[in-house]
């Protein structure tokens, strides 16, 4: 079976980490549980150009500064995602098109929400990145 991409923004101002809480909707992968933005690589894309496309689509907001940090593979969607860190220099409120809410949350908080798998299996490797 030919894995997925995806790629993922750790968007982080300070001790802050900007996260989405997605649709609460039974047809979607992990309803209503907090993610980094991001999403499918499409056919003959690469990760850091679907990323920036994810970005404006979801937050209207586009950055050249994406770091790429490391890779992981969602055994349970057969997903390759990559990460790539975004360091902020304000805590911007974008206007959000895609999900419930985008909420600015701080680090020590992580552990009391409710992750989806791209913020959960990495949340100590997170925590270490500054």
């Amino acid at each position: 079976m030919i894995k997925k991409q995806a790629s993922k923004a750790i968007m982080q101002y300070k001790n802050f980490f900007y996260l989405q809480l997605r649709d609460n909707n039974k047809n979607i992968i992990y309803p209503n549980k907090w993610c980094f933005f991001g999403g499918a690589v499409k056919v003959g894309e690469n990760p850091f150009l679907a990323l920036q496309r994810e970005l404006i689509e979801e937050l209207s907001f586009k950055s050249k500064k994406l770091i790429f940090k490391f890779e992981f593979l969602n055994k349970e969607t057969n997903t390759n995602i990559f990460f790539y860190k975004l360091n902020m220099n304000k805590k911007k409120n974008f206007y959000v098109k895609e999900g419930q809410k985008g909420e600015w949350i701080k680090k020590e908080n992580l552990k009391k929400l409710n992750l989806a798998p791209d913020v959960f299996y990495f949340k100590n490797e997170i925590l270490k990145i500054s």
